[in-house]
């Protein structure tokens, strides 16, 4: 699906990617490709901060939450999120970084055997036992428009729940910290959310927020694109469908896991998959990373 980009004001880092590449507007930026886009992409980054880039995803995702909810491409689960239900019990409370449009939360939240189904496309055998406890989760996204969507229920399941899930509009890194500080969670999953759009200056004060939320043996359970070739750059700029750049960071699992040990969190559990360009065929190794951490201090 596109979206008509002529009317939108353009963010730091959209004006930064039209100086660099000599454009006057945000759809000229789609048009120009992202063989382009590449080529300037280290230029682009260079003229903008963690801030910036924060301000532009929040932007991006707040202008496109609708087409998101409507996309068939993020309707179903990932499996990790059945091992993140099973490592939990009935009535624990976790919670949902960067929920998005809700899928998870309410995955999470809604005992329902038929409904939980419909979210893994019929793969029950491949992915194991539907978990059958509710949990209590609180999902927080900085896009307003995104947490409208999630805390709907009639978008998301139209059946009942003992524990509806409470949805906040937060920011991770700034907005989020108070709430942290004063939260003692049995769980928290971040879906290509935490570590998939984050400056890395950004990545080890909230992750040291993350530990010290969640309360002794704890798990935080985290997925995102790793960047293989340790010398390749951290991040990256991508033209999505809606016709507006996404950045994405790539951190190395490695140092992951060494920031996440710094502040009390061991790894019980590191899984890859690999990614195939649908348009190209092309196999991109071990992009992908899941990771489970527990509290042990």
């Amino acid at each position: 699906m596109e979206r008509n980009t002529q009317m939108l004001s353009p963010t730091m880092l959209e004006k930064a990617a039209m100086r660099v590449m000599g454009l006057g507007s945000v759809a000229e930026i789609a048009a120009a490709g992202q063989e382009r886009l590449d080529e300037h992409a280290v230029a682009i980054l260079h003229e903008v901060h963690g801030g910036h880039i924060v301000n532009h995803t929040l932007q991006v995702y707040e202008d496109t939450a609708a087409y998101y909810a409507a996309c068939k491409n993020h309707a179903q689960i990932q499996p990790a999120l059945i091992r993140f239900v099973d490592e939990l019990n009935d009535g624990d409370v976790v919670l949902d970084l960067g929920c998005g449009t809700g899928r998870d939360l309410w995955f999470m939240a809604v005992p329902n055997k038929e409904y939980r189904e419909s979210l893994i496309n019929g793969k029950r055998g491949v992915w194991g036992k539907i978990p059958t406890i509710a949990l209590r989760v609180i999902g927080a996204d900085a896009s307003k428009a995104m947490c409208e969507i999630a805390e709907n229920p009639m978008n998301c399941a139209e059946v009942s729940t003992r524990y509806k899930p409470t949805v906040i509009v937060r920011d991770m890194y700034i907005d989020l910290a108070d709430f942290l500080r004063h939260a003692n969670l049995h769980g928290i999953w971040s879906n290509t959310s935490f570590l998939t759009h984050t400056p890395e200056e950004y990545i080890e004060p909230t992750m040291e927020r993350l530990a010290g939320a969640l309360r002794l043996q704890g798990v935080l359970a985290i997925s995102y694109t790793q960047r293989t070739d340790p010398f390749a750059p951290y991040d990256s700029l991508k033209l999505s469908n809606t016709g507006r750049i996404k950045y994405f960071s790539h951190p190395l699992a490695r140092d992951i896991s060494e920031i996440a040990h710094r502040h009390g969190l061991i790894v019980e559990h590191h899984s890859t998959d690999d990614y195939v360009d649908p348009s190209t065929g092309a196999t991109k190794k071990d992009l992908f990373v899941t990771q489970f951490f527990r509290k042990v201090r």
